[in-house]
């Protein structure tokens, strides 16, 4: 199990995104590279591809394609505005609640978070809370002012590193997504060097979770993307 930061565990919670991106390189080093390989191809997921995106841009590693879904390269802030957000953020440290779950927020936050963004895929879903049910240790809550301000910084550096970004990728956007900004992905591709967005039509955030209309074609063409690279 992942460690955490907290001593409510369930609280989403992170200090900066540094962290991960030294975690990735760590692993990549340690493992990935070790044996070599003749090719290595990377697919992230939501944060996970905020957290691939400022590793590929920082230390450009060898890494052949990645097939990118949902990435969190702007978040969605329910309608607020980003100055009123950050002024909550401000107002969190002066109280020192950056530990505390932001407004709305909760250790019931996995539920709500399946409701929001869910995929198509009942059947996914069913199998995820049952996962989840049978090991509470799995669950995780709602997020706090500081992985709130530590993701904006991260969504911030992302565009503003987009064009050392060398690897081939193809950014998956879904459609119907709630969780992401997916006009960020276009800001994206315009500064990368090789990328491409594909708009996946009906789905949700969690396109690998959506029911197999949705998401075979997405395995298809990151596939595709793999063996041209």
């Amino acid at each position: 199990y992942s460690s955490r930061e907290l001593d409510n565990s369930k609280v989403g919670h992170i200090e900066t995104y540094d962290y991960y991106v030294a975690d990735l390189k760590k692993f990549m080093e340690a493992y990935v590279n070790k044996p070599p390989h003749s090719k290595i191809y990377i697919v992230a997921h939501s944060m996970g591809a905020t957290v691939a995106s400022l590793y590929f841009a920082r230390y450009k590693p060898a890494v052949d394609a990645a097939s990118i879904t949902s990435p969190m390269f702007d978040i969605s802030l329910r309608g607020y505005p980003r100055l009123i957000v950050r002024l909550l953020i401000f107002k969190a440290a002066l109280l020192r609640s950056l530990e505390k779950y932001v407004i709305g927020e909760s250790d019931s936050w996995t539920a709500r978070f399946f409701t929001r963004s869910k995929s198509q895929s009942q059947l996914r879903l069913k199998v995820i809370r049952e996962t989840i049910e049978a090991d509470p240790r799995l669950a995780t809550g709602g997020m706090s002012y500081q992985w709130l301000n530590a993701t904006l910084e991260a969504v911030d550096q992302v565009q503003a590193l987009a064009s050392k970004v060398e690897v081939p990728m193809v950014i998956f956007s879904a459609e119907n997504d709630s969780i992401v900004e997916n006009s960020a992905h276009l800001n994206f591709r315009e500064s990368a060097q090789n990328c491409s967005v594909v708009m996946v039509k009906s789905s949700r955030h969690d396109i690998w979770n959506s029911s197999d209309t949705i998401r075979q074609p997405v395995f298809k063409q990151s596939l595709n993307l793999f063996q041209a690279h």
